[in-house]
């Protein structure tokens, strides 16, 4: 469990740093499968910004900066990211 929690850690660092100036309320990180029965982390961000748009060349290149917290962990799965405003995630605007 503790080294699902560096890496809970590790993600919320990277988005939020290569994110601002977003606010980020929540991220949420699963295990999961995809469709091609490899093993996956589904993160979900969930975040505020002036105009609700997130800058599209900053969260293409979360992945990018990923990979050294990544390698550092030992962590091989690829992260799936979603994103929603605190008013499209239930109980998210609480």
């Amino acid at each position: 469990m503790q080294n699902f929690d560096q890496l809970h850690d590790a993600i919320i660092a990277v988005v939020e740093q290569e994110l601002a100036p977003a606010e980020i309320m929540r991220v949420s990180v699963k295990a999961d499968t995809d469709s091609d029965g490899e093993e996956v982390l589904k993160v979900e961000v969930v975040f505020k910004i002036d105009g609700d748009r997130l800058d599209p060349e900053k969260v293409l290149g979360l992945v990018r900066h990923l990979r050294a917290p990544f390698e550092a962990l030992h962590e091989s799965r690829f992260p799936i990211f979603s994103f929603a405003r605190p008013e499209d995630v239930n109980g998210a605007a609480a």
